[in-house]
């Protein structure tokens, strides 16, 4: 498995999107697959999943950092700075393009021309933490984010409104998304994601009974239905 040849992309959807993390935990330990031998891509919370994996944190590391800050990422109106600045002060203000793994974050600007996804090309100078903020935009509910890339500036909103998950050209795309108990299927975005996820090579999409805005234990309870999902389509 090269790393060009794969991409495993992640859709957000608030705490209930640990679930998708907890299945890629068992398909990484049941095929042993190295996270570093593909390539990452995700949106909104999918974003905050594939730039610590890139940063080479483990499935359980990641689970356990979103553990103590969910209900901090949650907070009206401030959650967006925070998921900024606790990732930076994680990675140690790494920036996005010395991500030791290749990812790519969906964003959604309200400019036309303007990029769609923040890879390692066009980052500049942007910190991890400053590019998965930009994708967890949550319209309404979080303040919209500003950037400016390639001499251009654009007020964004949320990744996974327009791109969620991101998929990869010329790669074999597997997407991890989740189903929620009561799912609000007919909002645009979500439509928009079943589409996206339709042109995937593989999709794997665990039921979950977590909240999207839980508190910290939602996210283990998220995880262990990923997992579980995992183990028994996987028949292990």
């Amino acid at each position: 498995m090269r790393m060009e040849e794969v991409n495993i992309g992640f859709s957000g959807g608030g705490v209930s999107s640990v679930a998708a993390l907890g299945a890629f935990y068992r398909f990484l330990m049941v095929n042993h697959v190295e996270v570093k031998k593909v390539s990452l891509s995700g949106a909104s919370i999918g974003a905050v999943n594939i730039v610590l994996l890139a940063a080479e944190k483990s499935p359980l590391e990641v689970r356990d950092f979103l553990a103590k800050y969910s209900k901090e990422f949650s907070t009206f109106r401030k959650g967006r700075e925070i998921i900024q600045q606790k990732i930076d002060a994680y990675l140690d203000g790494m920036l996005f393009r010395d991500l030791p793994t290749e990812c790519i974050v969906s964003i959604t600007p309200l400019r036309l021309n303007f990029p769609t996804i923040i890879t390692r090309e066009n980052s500049e100078n942007l910190t991890v933490g400053e590019v998965v903020a930009l994708s967890a935009a949550l319209p309404f509910y979080f303040r919209p984010g500003f950037v400016k890339l390639n001499g251009k500036q654009a007020i964004v909103w949320d990744g996974g409104l327009l791109f969620n998950p991101p998929l990869k050209p010329n790669a074999k795309n597997i997407v991890f998304s989740f189903i929620r108990e009561k799912e609000a299927s007919n909002m645009p975005w979500n439509r928009r994601q079943k589409k996206q996820e339709e042109k995937a090579d593989l999709l794997f999409k665990p039921l979950t009974t977590a909240g999207t805005l839980g508190e910290s234990e939602d996210v283990y309870r998220a995880f262990d239905e990923g997992d579980a999902y995992m183990k028994e389509l996987l028949c292990i």
